[in-house]
């Protein structure tokens, strides 16, 4: 894990199960992403897991407990994928292509895709939301995410 040389780009607690759990998102020294998961509480502060990614982390959400992914935090770094990193297992687990053949662009940016920016799931967990730099916003239901069920442009 490279120092990071950028201010947190993306950062959040985990869910009720994981409430000392943090997810920091940074850019580091050789401009590549990384995201460090830390054990937070009122007496200490430790890093229990870091890695690189290609590019800068840009957002980190975590299912409420309710969520059939609530032993997951989700991240992405600014391409049109999602990453899955496991709580229980302490390791990024899989990844998923966010595109759609459904998306119809109108940015105004050409060439431009769904590079996520932000992520957050629904209070109840089944879902999640994307928004990219081509101005639109994709909502998945989290037990089946191979197309979105909404974009919103």
């Amino acid at each position: 894990f490279n120092k990071p040389t950028v201010a947190a780009g993306a950062m959040q607690f985990g869910n009720e199960i994981y409430s000392e759990t943090l997810a920091v998102g940074a850019q580091d020294e050789s401009k590549k992403g990384a995201l460090a998961i830390c054990h937070i509480s009122p007496s200490e502060a430790k890093l229990m897991d870091s890695f690189s990614v290609n590019s800068p982390v840009q957002c980190v959400a975590c299912p409420p407990a309710c969520s059939p992914l609530s032993h997951q935090l989700v991240f992405s770094c600014s391409e049109e994928k999602l990453h899955f990193y496991d709580l229980l297992c302490s390791r990024k687990c899989s990844s998923l292509d966010v595109t759609s053949s459904k998306i119809i662009r109108y940015s105004n940016k050409s060439e431009v895709g769904h590079n996520i920016h932000d992520c957050s799931f629904s209070p109840d967990g089944m879902l999640i939301q994307t928004s990219g730099e081509d101005n639109s916003v994709l909502i998945h239901d989290v037990r089946r995410m191979d197309e979105p069920l909404y974009i919103l442009e």
